[in-house]
């Protein structure tokens, strides 16, 4: 592993970093993460030691840390590090632990510490990643929990130095259910050379784990929806009830990346397929539903400018359908300060029922950013950006689920004997302005 340089490729922090966030998933997870951990263990365990002066220090335990704080201030609504009254503790640390075992195998995990929303507890703990690797077939064999090879920075999503932004665009990697963070289950990559082209393959096969923001659910009929509004839930989780995670059983998928001649320029591939259980209100039908995602991506990295850009479409069958993209851009003006830009969008296509034309800003989202970076260090930068949104797919009122029951009790009480008293609009706006600034640092 090698810390982070500027402005080093993510392509290359993609075979340094192969980091996610997850929690523990049902038996299939369990068993292929288990199966990482008993292997590293048994392997680390029992073999013996190789060599000394050089070689053994190759072997030994290598540590990295990422952090990142944050704060943010928005006019009214509620995205990503930012609030109306100001967000402080927006705070993420990751310890990173690894070690190669022999010419052939290596063991690797992480832990990271996140703020979290919850008034209760004010620091959550999760394992990243576990897994264990090994040189074979060419290429490289991973077991356990592994990233997700999915576009440009799924596996380094908690690697702010190498972004240009404190957050990656929500577009694609916000809670769309398009990009996750890890794989339970079994991966292969290799890389060739041709002629003086790279191409780097990416395959793996599991349980994939998607976190989808989904607010239009609440305003779904009861008998077409069933996730999003359980009358059931306790007191305080029902405002939550709108972000779902999603299991996705029997995943194969694979990324393709091509590195050109000059090695500033790179695009690829990627694409995934696996099913979930159909639900109504809450309870499985039986019934396996399809889901089919493929990308696009396209980057040039210079000693001074930076371009990405990535494009998407998403099938959900009897679900969603949604079609996404983000384009960013930096420029040095000089040694530690660099400019910054990105626009990104999102729209997406409910299939469950049928969304009234007055709430379709539920489904939207467009973003404009505009940024400047200090790089104090290589390794460590202070953030400040300002993002304009318009839509209400990831921006949404503190308390959304209480703002929009209390509004459709309103519209009632007020209704005509004639009148259905149906909510007609959303009672909050439908454009934020973040404001953010904060640092980010890896050693």
């Amino acid at each position: 592993m090698h810390v982070p340089v500027l402005p080093q490729g993510v392509s290359c922090a993609q075979e340094t970093y192969r980091m996610a966030v997850m929690s523990p998933a049902a038996h299939f997870s369990r068993l292929m993460l288990l199966a990482g951990l008993v292997l590293g263990l048994v392997v680390g365990l029992t073999a013996p030691a190789h060599g000394a002066g050089e070689a053994a220090e190759k072997r030994g335990l290598e540590t990295y840390v990422f952090g990142s704080w944050a704060y943010g201030d928005t006019d009214g609504l509620s995205f990503a590090t930012g609030d109306e009254d100001g967000e402080y503790e927006n705070f993420a640390l990751a310890l990173n632990l690894s070690r190669t075992l022999s010419d052939r195998l290596r063991v690797a995990g992480q832990l990271e510490f996140l703020s979290t929303d919850e008034d209760d507890e004010e620091l959550e703990v999760q394992l990243d990643f576990l897994f264990a690797s090994y040189q074979a077939l060419g290429g490289t064999v991973r077991l356990g929990r592994i990233q997700h090879p999915f576009g440009i920075y799924s596996e380094v999503f908690d690697v702010g130095v190498l972004r240009p932004f404190i957050d990656l665009a929500p577009s694609m990697y916000g809670s769309v259910g398009v990009a996750g963070e890890a794989v339970d289950g079994i991966g292969y990559s290799v890389e060739n050379a041709v002629g003086e082209w790279s191409l780097a393959y990416d395959l793996y096969f599991g349980r994939l784990k998607l976190e989808a923001s989904e607010p239009w659910d609440l305003l779904g009929d009861d008998d077409d929806e069933g996730e999003g509004d359980d009358d059931d839930d306790e007191e305080g989780e029902e405002e939550e009830s709108f972000i779902e995670t999603k299991d996705r059983d029997d995943v194969i998928g694979g990324r393709l990346v091509v590195t050109a001649p000059d090695p500033r320029f790179r695009f690829g591939l990627s694409a995934f397929h696996g099913t979930n259980q159909d639900e109504e209100l809450g309870e499985s039908t039986g019934e396996e539903l399809e889901n089919f995602a493929v990308g696009a991506q396209v980057e040039f990295e210079g000693e001074k400018s930076l371009v990405r850009a990535e494009i998407y479409h998403l099938d959900e069958e009897d679900e969603v359908e949604a079609d996404g993209f983000y384009i960013e851009l930096g420029r040095f003006v000089s040694e530690r300060w660099q400019l910054v830009a990105r626009w990104d969008q999102v729209e997406t296509e409910i299939l469950e029922f049928e969304l009234d034309d007055d709430f379709d800003s539920l489904t939207e989202h467009e973003g404009l950013a505009l940024g400047v970076n200090w790089w104090i260090t290589p390794t460590a930068v202070v953030k400040f950006a300002v993002h304009q949104l318009d839509g209400n797919r990831f921006a949404l009122p503190e308390e959304f689920a209480e703002v929009l029951e209390e509004a459709i009790e309103e519209a009632e009480e007020s209704a005509f004997d004639d009148d259905e008293g149906e909510l007609d609009e959303l009672p909050f706006d439908d454009e934020t302005t973040l404001v953010e600034v904060g640092l980010q640092f890896s050693f």
